[in-house]
């Protein structure tokens, strides 16, 4: 009743708050109010991410420990409001890339720990003023660290150690440990909190005897490093696709990531997909044969079509990789293929035979397409198609 008599106007520069029970499906009411003001939206569905974590929390034996990754401003979902949503769901650790991510979270008065994957010696002050713990992949890298805690006169500062056991990534390699172990026992101001690798392939089932192959060679360099300590750090290894597969190695705790926004190497799987791009069709066209839509002419008309333009680009992340008929989006409960290319702001889908109007929806991913299925046509990873949606696409976060 209230779409049926909804006018725009009626709420201008007004702030809106739904609640009710699941059953009088406000969520209609949430996207009729974002199609009036016309814009491309990704929304998160924040009950989605609970079931989420809560299912890959039911796969941990007793004791062991959760780290959330939350770099990439959280693969794209917001950082700051996926940390504060996961502190409050008491997780163990955050992850993120680079410091300054970290020093964002802080703002956000999170005061969980975080570990910084990538860090920079320029920012290890800065990590040190606001308690955040580096990984340390090399021994120049440990030293540096070390001398900027005696600078600052800091003392049992925890500092992660990263191994490379195949990914050849960053890590310290076999061949490195005995420098590692001779220079550990004379740096008194840090305090080893974990020794952790990176499984190269672990979402691989032809790749198996590698990632075991892996998870052996952690153990031996692990027990080396602990004699050395006299005490025994926290042990990780695996990442979200790992946790799936090897769960005799979960360790002391796991690392998850895109498992958490409903990616799974499961097809079959529990994990349900967290965020949807909604956008638009702005404009519809009715095109005869000779025809041709968008950039280089590339796409061309053969018999008479209708296509609809839609306020969404590469700008916000759609990838050009999709033009040309290679993706597609659901309009009316059916996938319209790309036509031509992506353009920076836009894109042109073929609607032909649909009964539709400007500001009718288009789901760009979400129940279909799924993230994956966006990849798979782009030829990318799901990773990628999350974490390249633009800042400037709005984020909606909302609770059935």
């Amino acid at each position: 009743e209230f779409i049926a008599h909804f006018k725009q106007d009626s709420l201008k520069n007004s702030a809106v708050l739904l609640k009710g029970g699941r059953t009088f499906e406000f969520e209609r009411i949430c996207h009729q109010l974002e199609k009036r003001v016309h814009r491309t939206v990704l929304e998160i569905n924040m009950k989605a991410l609970e079931r989420n974590l809560t299912h890959c929390r039911a796969q941990l034996s007793k004791g062991v420990k959760l780290l959330v990754l939350v770099k990439a401003y959280a693969y794209g979902n917001g950082h700051k409001e996926l940390g504060q949503f996961l502190e409050y769901h008491k997780v163990n650790y955050l992850g993120v890339a680079i410091a300054d991510e970290g020093v964002t979270l802080r703002r956000a008065n999170i005061k969980l720990p975080i570990l910084v994957l990538n860090p920079e010696p320029d920012s290890f002050e800065q990590m040190v003023e606001q308690h955040l713990e580096p990984e340390i992949f090399s021994a120049h890298s440990l030293q540096l660290f070390h001398d900027t805690l005696e600078r600052m006169g800091v003392g049992d500062y925890p500092v992660h150690i990263k191994l490379d056991t195949g990914m050849h990534r960053v890590g310290f390699a076999p061949e490195d440990i005995d420098t590692l172990l001779a220079v550990l026992p004379r740096l008194s101001r840090i305090r080893v909190a974990s020794v952790f690798t990176h499984l190269a392939a672990a979402d691989d089932p032809q790749e198996d005897e590698f990632t075991l192959g892996q998870i052996n060679l952690y153990s031996i360099l692990y027990e080396r490093i602990a004699d050395v300590l006299g005490y025994r750090p926290t042990r990780h290894v695996l990442n979200s696709a790992g946790i799936e597969r090897f769960p005799q190695a979960q360790f002391d705790m796991v690392r998850l990531g895109i498992g958490l926004h409903g990616v799974s190497v499961n097809p079959d799987g529990q994990l349900e997909p967290v965020a949807t791009l909604r956008s638009y069709i702005q404009q519809v066209k009715h095109l005869q044969p000779g025809d041709t839509v968008g950039y280089g002419r590339h796409g061309r008309i053969t018999e008479p079509t209708t296509i609809a333009t839609l306020p969404i680009g590469y700008a916000d992340g759609l990838s050009r990789r999709l033009g040309q008929g290679v993706g597609a989006v659901q309009i009316a409960g059916r996938l319209c293929p790309t036509i031509g290319n992506i353009c920076m702001d836009t894109c042109m889908v073929v609607i032909t035979g649909l009964d539709v109007q400007p500001g009718d929806e288009a789901v760009i991913f979400g129940a279909e397409p799924t993230i994956s299925q966006l990849a798979a046509w782009a030829g990318t990873i799901p990773y990628e198609i999350l974490a390249t949606v633009s800042a400037r696409v709005p984020r909606v976060y909302f609770s059935e």
